[in-house]
């Protein structure tokens, strides 16, 4: 109840500051994980978009021997 010593005004600080550092490291945490997630959906789509021209690529080939078959009919 007497006078407040240096110690007891010191910690009030120190609290508010490991309050704002931790919610400081929660929003960061949650940024990095949100653009982790952001970069792998777009090397999947990128994956996805190299399979189809793979695809179409393959059926473009394809295109001289069907061609062949039917001069041959």
């Amino acid at each position: 109840m007497g006078i407040p010593t240096t110690t007891n005004l010191n910690i009030q600080p120190l609290k508010i500051s490991i309050i704002i550092m931790g919610f400081l490291a929660l929003i960061s945490i949650t940024g990095i994980i949100i653009n982790n997630k952001i970069i792998a959906r777009k090397n999947q789509v990128a994956q996805a978009f190299g399979s189809i021209e793979i695809y179409l690529k393959k059926r473009f080939d394809l295109i001289p021997n069907l061609i062949a078959l039917l001069n041959k009919l």
